[in-house]
């Protein structure tokens, strides 16, 4: 997520890692790596302004695109970047700017305004180019399992859908997802759910893939809101969208999706410090079926990082744990646990 528009305008990129287990920021300086738990900074590279830092899983590898404040880190510049070494081992340029990168362990993808690039990530060979219709917001998700899916607006109308097989450089379907164009949207860790907000922000609706079959919905609320980010937990079985309302709301999947109704409301909420604030969120659990406690991360651009604690025997409002901050500290950083 870039936060360029938030109140500090020294953090500019927020995003979790593949199994939000990191999160890292790009700032005016460089960008850095904190561990989600136990939070503290890992990484930090001052190498000047960064407005994308992508991890990939808990590797070395961060994929970077500048800010536009020196040459060498141009917002058409994407680079991938070893922490281990300190260095690039890959320079992609591109014609306009990269507006956001997305990876999992076989495919990097470079989401520009109208292009899209496939890349084979051990070789970095380029392996497809789609075009697709205006996309200044970026909106595109890659499957984080080796199925390889990837969703993106399709143009073609607005609310549709495009689920491509990343892999095998097809198009796997086509669906209307809503009336209006998407905001958010998410797979499952298992690439096999895709959850979609409506650009008014109340509903969120979940859909099979490949089939494009919605298997649930949900009210966010009655009222317009911004939805910054959906996301699923690693059993699948929790789904959380944070928004500009200062909230964030949880909402339960069963195990049977038969019968679902639409309007089917959260379950579950945590609230912020202050409303209207761009954020990412990012749900860890279960741990155990004995064990029905979930943890709750949500990733603020005015540099705060909450955990909250919900009991999914129980809903309502979501504990706050531990409340954090994401700036430089030396106090905080501990030993770089996340490299593998």
């Amino acid at each position: 997520m870039r936060s360029s528009e938030s109140s500090n305008t020294d953090l500019l990129f927020l995003s979790f890692n593949q199994e939000a287990s990191c999160i890292s920021v790009g700032t005016r300086q460089g960008f850095g790596i904190y561990n989600c738990e136990p939070f503290g900074k890992c990484f930090q590279e001052n190498i000047g302004g960064i407005g994308i830092a992508e991890m990939l899983y808990c590797t070395s590898l961060v994929a970077l695109v500048g800010a536009g404040d020196q040459p060498a880190f141009s917002p058409r510049r994407l680079r991938v970047w070893n922490t281990k070494t300190g260095a690039a081992i890959c320079d992609l340029n591109f014609v306009t700017a990269v507006l956001a990168v997305r990876m999992n362990r076989q495919r990097l993808v470079a989401v520009l305004e109208r292009k899209i690039y496939i890349f084979d990530i051990s070789t970095m060979k380029i392996l497809e180019t789609l075009d697709t219709s205006p996309n200044p917001k970026a909106l595109c998700v890659l499957s984080p399992h080796d199925n390889g899916h990837l969703a993106f607006p399709s143009g073609a109308s607005p609310g549709e859908i495009v689920l491509y097989d990343a892999n095998n450089l097809s198009v796997l379907n086509a669906f209307q997802a809503h009336r209006t164009a998407p905001v958010a949207m998410a797979f499952n860790p298992q690439g096999t759910l895709l959850a979609t907000a409506s650009e008014s922000g109340t509903l969120i609706r979940v859909f099979s893939v490949p089939s494009g079959k919605k298997v649930a919905a949900f009210r966010r609320g009655s009222y317009g809101a911004q939805v910054y980010c959906l996301a699923f937990n690693e059993s699948s079985t929790v789904l959380c969208a944070s928004s500009d309302t200062a909230g964030v709301m949880s909402a339960y999947l069963p195990s049977s999706f038969s019968g679902i109704a639409e309007g089917t409301r959260d379950f579950a909420y945590a609230r912020l410090r202050s409303t209207g604030v761009p954020n990412q969120c990012a749900i860890h659990g279960p741990r155990d079926s004995d064990n029905p406690i979930v943890q709750l991360y949500v990733a603020t651009a005015d540099g705060y990082f909450y955990e909250y604690s919900l009991n999914l025997a129980v809903g309502g409002k979501c504990k706050l744990e531990r409340e954090n901050v994401l700036r430089d500290s030396t106090s905080e950083e501990i030993e770089a646990i996340y490299i593998s």
